[in-house]
């Protein structure tokens, strides 16, 4: 994970890396910022940072494990790892659903998410986008299984926004994302001044015990024989979020090994 600091045109930048691990003939998975409308009016407290809440209840407090965070009056608290854990080798079929975001402690898996806090003063939007730097490439010290997953495509899907803020939300891309090309910066929210003040949640996906009649898109990840898969390192049941996918087209040779890429989440301050 590569945190960087922004010029003031944005609210922050962060460089995180996917992984996708694949291995022949095996089920095992891997864990690894005042007004508003015409109405009333909202005054934001400035802090220097806010701490990771839950997406679908956000009056809690959970503790993900994770510290990937910028800082700033507009600023991205929380980052959801995109990982794929170990998944079979398939001639076909080769969609893979992205392991949802886990809590230490009793908080149940949620789909992966990113945390936004508004706290600006002037009266600006912001802009969130998403950035695959580079196709997914092997990780390995052996020459012969150096590779890419060419035209393998990561999509995010069933994007919804939720707060406890009383400000107008910020709009979500409603279609799929598709990144198909690298380099290229693909919208993922957005919001106008005077919109989405405070924290905001934008969430792939959702679990079934979501209260914003969001479809559910979380399931347990099992084997060949139909049994719950567990992390060995939590000693928690393994969860899968069908909203984050990879696709990886048939004709790829795809060796037993792991695959990883970098994604770049931009938030940046609008006019």
């Amino acid at each position: 994970m590569k945190i960087s600091g922004m010029t003031s045109l944005f609210g922050g930048m962060i460089t995180c890396t996917a992984l996708m691990f694949l291995v022949a003939g095996s089920n095992s998975v891997l864990a690894q910022n005042d007004e508003l409308g015409n109405k009333g009016s909202l005054k934001v407290e400035t802090t220097d940072k806010t701490e990771p809440l839950d997406p679908e209840n956000p009056s809690n407090p959970v503790d993900p494990d994770t510290d990937y965070s910028t800082t700033g009056d507009l600023r991205i608290d929380f980052v959801s790892p995109i990982n794929f854990g170990a998944n079979k080798i398939t001639e076909t079929n080769r969609k893979y659903a992205a392991l949802a975001q886990q809590y230490v402690g009793d908080t149940p898996a949620r789909a992966n998410y990113i945390q936004v806090t508004n706290q600006q003063d002037t009266e600006v939007g912001w802009s969130l986008q998403i950035r695959q730097d580079h196709q997914f490439t092997s990780v390995t010290k052996d020459p012969r299984l150096a590779d890419e997953l060419k035209g393998a495509v990561l999509s995010l899907d069933k994007g919804w926004a939720n707060s406890l803020s009383e400000s107008r939300p910020p709009t979500v891309t409603r279609e799929t994302i598709a990144i198909n090309e690298m380099g290229v910066s693909y919208e993922v929210a957005s919001a106008k001044p005077k919109e989405a003040r405070g924290t905001w949640f934008i969430s792939f996906g959702a679990s079934e015990q979501n209260h914003n009649n969001q479809t559910a898109t979380l399931s347990p990840a099992v084997d060949d024989k139909k049994n719950q898969l567990v992390d060995e390192k939590n000693k928690k049941p393994i969860i899968k979020n069908s909203a984050v996918t990879l696709t990886v087209p048939d004709s790829v040779t795809i060796q037993p090994v792991s695959y990883e890429t970098e994604l770049t989440w931009v938030l940046g301050k609008l006019p």
